[in-house]
């Protein structure tokens, strides 16, 4: 067997073989090929009717028939309606029975009350009491009550004090029990004014981590403001003419009134000049303090109005408990009330100018009198006759003798100026529309004499009053107008220079008189003085020429003087400068050393070795700059003792 199964290996090629040589052969087929015959061409059997398996199609029509049931179908609506039905009435059990009773709670059965006045007194404490009621079969755990107070809302006993919210921790309310707690408040407004007082309940119940919340508002109508005002103000006023306002705050509360500030509000063209008691910024802000029960606080205000005939300007008054980081705000108004004011052109304008200058307020010098002129124009559609003007000054600075006018008389004793038909004919009337004008001169007393006297930041003010009668049908009556205007003297800043050789901190060198290419130095000191008012900001600056040099010796060594060399400048920045200084104290002084190198175009003159020296400076009370200058220094040294003429001429 074995031996018979080695020749068959041996004579019969393997597969592997039979493919290699295939591959390789030469031949165009396959040796060895064995082609299978086909089938013959005969056509397939087709049923000639359709034929089914009856259990099958049953089933399968069954299928499809439910599958392809729609919403019109009779069968879907009764199932559908059977399905809402049964969902509503479950939704309403689970209603009835977590809201319902037997155990369960509903917010229905939780009430707030409150006991209290319906009607309050502003600045007055409302007491109240919060009840709240649970109905429930079960308890309210974890209960908070929160009272939410309106705006401006007081503590009491303390007023100055906010309180907008309150917190109450109630534990719990028991099933079928109450909790009550009281609290109170001080409430603010004007009278009739409704106030809001939220109160809400948050609780939770067994069983659930849901919270359930109850709110309930509470209404209070203020019935009087804690203060009063009494205000007394124009309907109408005369463009850019003064007026008075007088105000009264009284108390009407029962309690003491901390720490109030009234205000006086406007918008555009309104201006208040002046007040008593002054206000705390200069401005419409004045600081009451505190208001006893039926006290009172009066100020009165002067201000004008500026814009065009029939303008109205509304100007509003507040008052209230101060508050803000600074103090000067008004945290919660106690009570505001509007005046309007409407601006109309006055029967008879009238225009004062002093050294041309139409402002309300006029900065002089003193230096020289003071040229006024005034003018008035008949504005009513009717005659007016006797037209008298009269110029009248005050203030410690008018210089009573300097006072004079064109065509009018001037009353010494009282410092007035007037004018009449006696003394100007064209006075005795005007038709509608008739101007005229006059003028006037003046004059301050001098700096040195108001210095001695100890004045300081000195105003002056002038008045102006035109009056006539009016004719009218049934006959006359009075018209005036009156204007102010206010002067302030400003200070008188100087500065003097000097130069010299035997005086003064430092050794000089050199010939006298100076000789060409030789170099001499030189002692320089500047003095600078003031009057009335403090100047800020004060320097003094001179340039050098060419042939100067600086030698950087400056006395005292606090004073802080220096020297740009680029610019060839020398600056003396003096800081503030006091009133008086030069007149009943000190003046301020400084002193520096320079060198003239002389040449022949120096020959026979005295040339100048410090520039003109200008002073400048801002003068506190007016606010206006101030300055002026002192000639340039030559090396004629006149005013040292030694000095001899011809000292300071340049020789070959």
């Amino acid at each position: 067997m074995v031996n018979e199964t080695n020749h068959s290996d041996q004579s019969e090629p393997s597969k592997i073989e039979e493919l290699k040589k295939s591959l390789y052969s030469r031949r165009g087929g396959q040796e060895g090929s064995h082609l299978h015959p086909l089938s013959p061409n005969e056509p397939p059997e087709v049923p000639g009717d359709w034929q089914r398996d009856e259990g099958q199609f049953q089933s399968r029509k069954a299928r499809y028939k439910f599958l392809t049931l729609t919403s019109e179908s009779p069968a879907v609506k009764i199932f559908f309606a059977f399905s809402v039905i049964f969902f509503l009435l479950a939704a309403v059990f689970a209603g009835v029975s977590f809201f319902g009773g037997g155990g369960a709670v509903s917010v229905e059965n939780v009430s707030i009350g409150v006991a209290g006045p319906a009607v309050i007194g502003a600045g007055e404490p409302l007491p109240l009491e919060i009840i709240v009621s649970n109905s429930n079969n079960v308890a309210l755990e974890a209960a908070d009550l929160k009272i939410s107070y309106p705006e401006g809302s007081r503590r009491v006993g303390n007023v100055s004090e906010e309180l907008l919210r309150e917190n109450f921790d109630l534990d719990g309310v028991k099933a079928g029990g109450q909790v009550r707690r009281k609290t109170s408040v001080v409430l603010f407004g004007e009278e009739g004014v409704k106030k809001i007082i939220t109160i809400s309940f948050e609780y939770r119940v067994t069983g659930s981590n849901a919270i359930f919340y109850k709110e309930r508002p509470y209404e209070v109508t203020i019935s009087a403001s804690p203060v009063a005002f009494d205000i007394s103000i124009p309907k109408e006023a005369n463009a850019n003419q003064e007026f008075d306002i007088n105000v009264t705050v009284s108390s009407n509360s029962t309690t003491p009134l901390d720490d109030l500030l009234f205000e006086a509000q406007s918008g555009f063209g309104f201006k208040i000049i002046g007040s008593s008691p002054r206000a705390l910024n200069g401005g419409g802000l004045w600081r009451i303090g505190d208001l006893a029960p039926g006290g009172k606080w009066s100020v009165r205000i002067r201000a004008k109005l500026d814009g065009q005939e029939g303008d109205e300007r509304v100007i509003t008054f507040v008052v209230g408990p101060a508050g803000g980081e600074s103090g000067r705000t008004i945290k919660t108004e106690l009570l505001s009330l509007q005046k309007p004011v409407v601006i109309r052109k006055p029967f008879i304008g009238l225009d004062l100018i002093l050294n041309d200058d139409s402002g309300a307020e006029v900065i002089i010098d003193g230096l020289g009198a003071v040229r006024g002129e005034l003018s008035w124009v008949n504005n009513t559609p009717d005659r007016v006759v006797d037209l008298e003007l009269e110029v009248s000054f005050s203030g410690g600075a008018f210089d009573r003798e300097s006072a004079s006018a064109e065509r009018g008389s001037y009353r010494e004793s009282g410092g007035t100026i007037f004018w009449n038909k006696n003394t100007l004919p064209a006075l005795a009337a005007a038709l509608p529309g008739d101007s005229g004008s006059v003028r006037f001169r003046f004059g301050t007393l001098p700096a040195s004499s108001l210095v001695s006297a100890g004045l300081r930041n000195q105003e002056m003010e002038v008045s102006a009053i035109v009056r006539g009668r009016r004719i009218v049908s049934g006959g006359a009556e009075s018209v005036t107008t009156v204007i102010n205007k206010k002067i302030k003297l400003s200070s008188r800043l100087s500065v003097i220079g000097r130069v010299s050789r035997s005086v003064g901190p430092f050794q000089n060198v050199g010939p006298v008189p100076p000789k060409a290419g030789g170099e001499t130095s030189y002692t320089i000191s500047w003095s600078v003085t003031n009057s009335l008012n403090t100047a800020a900001d004060v320097k003094v600056t001179a340039a050098l020429p060419s042939y100067v040099r600086w030698l950087g010796m400056v006395s005292p060594p606090a004073e802080r003087l220096s020297y740009d060399e680029g610019r060839r400048q020398v600056a003396w920045d003096l800081g503030e400068v006091l009133p008086g200084a030069g007149f009943s104290a000190a003046p301020r002084e400084v002193f520096f050393q320079v060198y003239f190198l002389a040449d022949v175009s120096h020959v026979g003159i005295s040339p100048e070795i410090v520039g003109e020296a200008t002073v400048s400076g801002r003068d506190r009370f007016t606010g206006g700059r101030l300055e002026s200058s002192f000639r340039a220094l030559t090396t004629a040294f006149e005013n040292d003792p030694a000095y001899r003429l011809g000292d300071g001429t340049v020789l070959p």
